[in-house]
């Protein structure tokens, strides 16, 4: 049987669908993870792998900006909790910092809280942690995506998609023991645009908007959204039975900084493509 002609379309408005949206979500989610500090949310991340390395690709003030302090010393008894599923009753998964599971790697310390640049890569070295969460997680492939990253050309005119996890509207309740607190936060994907591109310290930036004239149930603020990451999808249409689908989202960026434009709009700044698949992946390849 011959299969259908898939055409690449642009997004329009009217084929947005909130099945095409679940779509797209679901299968953004297996990459993204809420990081938890102290019970609290401190900003999300992409999990992505480098050859045999695999980690977490968040913003550098995530790790390093929180308060108090991560603490990733030898003989350390903190932990980095990671949010691994989309709703409000999450699966909390725990990985021990000072018994040299972690490591960090800084890519990017910023010079401005602007416009950074922001980057830092959670590595998780091999161990049954890892295994664990190989297990029900996938790891974006930064190696096999490359060159086709290093090619993308990202304009105004492309449909765009922001992952992460939202401190606000979360949910606090008691535990079964009567006394340990249990937060619950939820994750987002929401379909974006990019508005503004730019170059600074020779990493490249974009910004994408947040337009609350069009649906009133968006996010109000985006903290804990810092790291979290940004896609590309192309659209396509069944020229047979004129469905709108999707392909493979592509990892394409960093969100690191918020701003409040107007009252109904929002910009979230993030890396863009070049920050990911060169200064990212360079900076990993050398770190030890």
């Amino acid at each position: 049987m011959k299969e259908a002609v898939k055409k690449i379309i642009p997004l329009q408005e009217r084929d947005i669908s909130q099945a095409l949206i679940s779509s797209i979500s679901n299968s953004i989610y297996p990459f993204v993870v809420g990081l938890i500090h102290r019970d609290d949310l401190v900003g999300s991340g992409t999990l992505v792998r480098f050859g045999d390395r695999r980690g977490i690709l968040t913003a550098y003030h995530v790790v390093h900006s929180v308060v108090p302090k991560f603490d990733f010393r030898a003989g350390s008894q903190d932990s980095l909790g990671l949010i691994i599923l989309p709703h409000e009753r999450v699966h909390r998964f725990e990985i021990p910092l000072g018994v040299g599971v972690v490591t960090v790697v800084n890519i990017a310390k910023p010079k401005r809280e602007d416009l950074g640049p922001d980057l830092a890569f959670i590595e998780i070295k091999p161990s049954h942690h890892l295994n664990q969460l190989d297990a029900s997680r996938d790891f974006f492939n930064l190696s096999v995506h490359r060159e086709k990253g290093l090619r993308m050309d990202l304009n105004e005119k492309q449909p765009m998609v922001i992952s992460g996890f939202c401190h606000e509207g979360h949910t606090t309740e008691v535990n079964k023991d009567g006394f340990s607190l249990v937060k619950g936060f939820k994750g987002f994907a929401g379909l974006t645009a990019i508005e503004h591109r730019r170059e600074y310290a020779d990493y490249d930036l974009c910004d994408v908007t947040v337009d609350y004239s069009l649906a009133d149930d968006l996010p109000r603020s985006f903290g804990g959204f810092s790291g979290g990451g940004l896609w590309h999808v192309v659209l396509t249409k069944n020229e047979e039975t004129d469905k709108i689908d999707h392909q493979s989202p592509m990892f394409s960026g960093v969100i690191f900084y918020q701003e409040q434009i107007s009252e109904t709009r929002k910009i979230l700044r993030c890396h863009l493509t070049n920050s990911i698949y060169r200064h990212a992946i360079d900076t990993i390849e050398s770190a030890e």
